[in-house]
């Protein structure tokens, strides 16, 4: 009798994951990739490039993400993004990520990270505005040390991005000075989002919070 109550309890899992399967569907992440030939990093640099589910049927321009840590977070993020269009949460974009070489190395502005900078401002986004339709909308996103990058992108870099996506930076206490930096206004709106989690370093905490007091404190 177990064993029928057993196969019953199988099978009705097995209905039900089938019906959702009919009535839930969603697109698959449409990708390509090509190899940039960098002067400015004198390296051949891979870039993946997620494209939204209808860009081929329709003639319109969308926002592009450029996606740090490509080797991990490009098809999460892709997905998500095509996923929360479907939802109408956010308009549907192009995502574009950059796979590490060395991370530790370009993703520090104390030693590559501004040339790094200049190979994503200076010939990566010109490549992707030529070669696809795009809207002056751009994001930058990374997370860790990659979440430092997109904060020093905002710092230094700022003309070229309207968003910055920084997932627990680890040391928020560098950009102190740079606050300095900021104009008394921005040609166009700039949107920062920044967090951390309960997992992250405690004695990080203090310092991002006391960087988000006064970057909300300079920007109101």
């Amino acid at each position: 009798m177990k064993r029928i109550f057993l196969l019953a309890g199988i099978l009705a899992c097995y209905l039900s994951i089938s019906a959702f399967g009919q009535t839930e569907k969603f697109p698959l992440i449409q990708g390509e990739k090509f190899v940039l030939k960098s002067e400015i990093l004198d390296q051949d640099r891979e870039i993946l490039v997620s494209l939204p589910p209808d860009y081929e049927a329709g003639d319109g321009s969308y926002p592009v993400h450029i996606i740090l840590d490509a080797e991990i977070t490009f098809e999460a993020y892709a997905g998500v993004v095509h996923i929360m269009h479907m939802a109408d949460q956010i308009p549907d974009a192009i995502v574009v990520g950059i796979p590490n070489i060395d991370r530790s190395f370009d993703l520090d502005f104390m030693r590559n990270g501004a040339k790094f900078l200049e190979f994503i401002t200076q010939e990566l986004i010109p490549v992707i505005d030529g070669d696809y339709r795009t809207t002056e909308e751009r994001l930058i996103a990374g997370y860790s040390v990659a979440g430092n990058y997109v904060m020093y992108a905002f710092f230094y870099g700022q003309e070229y991005f309207s968003r910055f996506l920084s997932g627990s930076p680890y040391g928020m206490h560098l950009f102190f000075k740079s606050l300095n930096l900021l104009p008394d206004g921005f040609a166009k709106p700039k949107v920062v989002y920044t967090s951390m989690g309960r997992e992250d370093k405690q004695e990080q905490v203090g310092p991002f919070l006391e960087f988000c007091e006064e970057l909300a404190r300079i920007a109101i």
